[in-house]
């Protein structure tokens, strides 16, 4: 049986967009190295790059396809809540990637 229309839960809800994009980025990460990422004109192995362009490409399309998922609804922090109460232990992996991300990024600042 369907979900219903006002049903909080995340199933019956279309997240192909999201799936897209993810995949997108997926593939981004697995194919293109940083040779290749060099090869084209992005200093993503380079000492002297800058924080924003060590960061590959791929995970820009990742973090995209995440805020799509949020912001396929009215309310991107009430999805966030319901993405969370939903999913316990993903919330707890998103928080350690989350963290861990904003330690790499700091520490990157300052070298």
């Amino acid at each position: 049986m369907p979900p219903a229309a006002n049903d909080d839960t995340l199933a019956g809800e279309s997240c192909l967009p999201a799936v897209i994009v993810c995949a997108i980025g997926y593939f981004m990460r697995l194919v293109l190295s940083e040779p290749s990422l060099n090869l084209f004109g992005l200093p993503y192995g380079d000492s002297d790059a800058s924080t924003l362009e060590k960061i590959h490409p791929g995970n820009y399309f990742i973090i995209l396809s995440f805020l799509i998922l949020l912001c396929r609804r009215a309310d991107p922090i009430n999805q966030l809540v319901r993405i969370a109460d939903n999913t316990p232990l993903i919330s707890l992996s998103s928080l350690f990637m989350c963290s861990s991300s904003f330690i790499g990024f700091y520490v990157g600042l300052k070298v």
